[in-house]
């Protein structure tokens, strides 16, 4: 009953809330164990892992570092015990938190001969998004390539979930590495594969709840097209991006940043304002690079 409205939140944009209620339900679970007693695994509740992935989702969308931290390390204390699959899927969704906010923690993960295969997919995307911000093109398309040959082992083994995710995690990669050697239109079109992919396998009107990659896509599009100069076809993607993800700060900065070179002053100070209410956290420190 906690988290139920974290669904309706997700849909529409309130990220923050999806972070702050999923946080809430976690600890209603634990609190209601220690109060019966219980003696089974935290994770061993039925909807817990669910609530989690849910409250992990809701603080990478609205930027909380600091929240989305929190979620990664009670992976490695709430789903040592219990089901070993919602072990997988909690720490592996965990390690975007790493690359995206503790970059040297997600350099220095270590690959276990018993990871499943998903595991070892996001262990190299979160190892890419780290490198990305260190502005090393070169060690990200090795993560990218790294990430696309598991996809190719994940189809040989008919893995579709891993399929999946590795199709998006490698061109999202490849995407911030043409990014940093100052290729945007190469990467608009690696975004654009990405995007494609990610609408395509999970469209938002049936597999929202929670996302399973974990921001969309066609923002990074935006991004590089407005890197590239061609500010209408980044205000377009921008805009595309916004219509299943609403609110979302990034998307919404590049839509502001394209609507003033096109002389939309007005829009984009409404939406620049809209971006930084919504983001928890300083808009100036994510690199057009990494959005």
């Amino acid at each position: 009953l906690v988290h139920m409205g974290a669904h309706t939140m997700m849909h529409v944009g309130l990220y923050q809330e999806v972070a702050v209620t999923d946080a809430a339900a976690l600890k209603v679970d634990a609190d209601f164990k220690a109060a019966q007693g219980l003696t089974v695994p935290t994770s061993d509740q039925r909807y817990y892992l669910h609530n989690f992935q849910f409250g992990l989702a809701g603080a990478l969308m609205s930027g909380d570092r600091k929240l989305a931290l929190k979620f990664a390390d009670h992976a490695g204390t709430a789903f040592t015990q219990g089901p070993a699959d919602r072990r997988v899927t909690a720490t592996s969704r965990s390690l975007v938190a790493l690359g995206r906010y503790a970059p040297d923690r997600a350099l220095a993960v270590a690959e276990h001969p018993d990871d499943k295969r998903i595991q070892k997919i996001y262990r190299h995307y979160a190892r890419g998004e780290a490198l990305a911000s260190r502005g090393d093109a070169a060690a990200v398309k090795r993560e990218a390539d790294a990430v696309a040959a598991l996809g190719v082992e994940a189809s040989s083994a008919a893995e579709n979930g891993s399929v999946q995710i590795a199709g998006i995690a490698a061109k999202v990669l490849a995407g911030r590495a043409a990014m940093l050697r100052g290729q945007p239109i190469q990467a608009a079109e690696l975004y654009a594969q990405a995007a494609t992919a990610q609408e395509k396998a999970f469209p938002v009107l049936k597999n929202f709840d929670p996302p399973p990659w974990w921001y969309p896509v066609r923002r990074s599009t935006a991004a590089a097209y407005l890197k590239a100069g061609r500010y209408a076809d980044a205000e377009r993607e921008a805009k595309a991006s916004l219509v299943d993800w609403p609110q979302d700060a990034l998307a919404l900065r590049v839509l502001s940043q394209a609507e003033r070179k096109l002389g939309r002053t007005k829009a984009a100070d409404s939406h620049l304002a809209e971006a930084r209410r919504v983001w928890e956290g300083d808009l100036r420190k994510v690199p057009i690079d990494l959005t």
